[in-house]
């Protein structure tokens, strides 16, 4: 993805979020976790940064089925900002 590209999708994960947070169930959809295809590795290293980006700051990972969708996307957005600033920065 291109810098640009990336700012575009971190914004509607912002803007999904937003709107997602208002839904009645905010539960993270198991066939969102079936696309990513996470090793038991992988999902547990993505559950100690969420905890960590979500202020609770423990060492144990969060469970998917614990997350919430909005929570999740705007987690999500706020890595692909980072890679983005980390992309500017190289090419500058």
């Amino acid at each position: 993805m291109t810098i640009k590209e990336k700012k575009l999708a971190a914004y509607f994960l912002r803007l999904a979020s937003d709107s997602y947070s208002n839904h009645g169930c905010n539960d993270l959809d198991s066939e969102a976790i079936a696309a990513a295809n996470f090793t038991p590795e992988e999902s547990a290293q993505f559950g100690i940064d969420f905890e960590n980006w979500n202020s609770e700051g423990r060492d144990e990972p969060s469970r998917f089925e614990n997350m919430m969708d909005w929570a999740v996307m705007a987690f999500l957005a706020e890595l692909i900002d980072a890679e983005s600033e980390k992309d500017e920065a190289v090419k500058s």
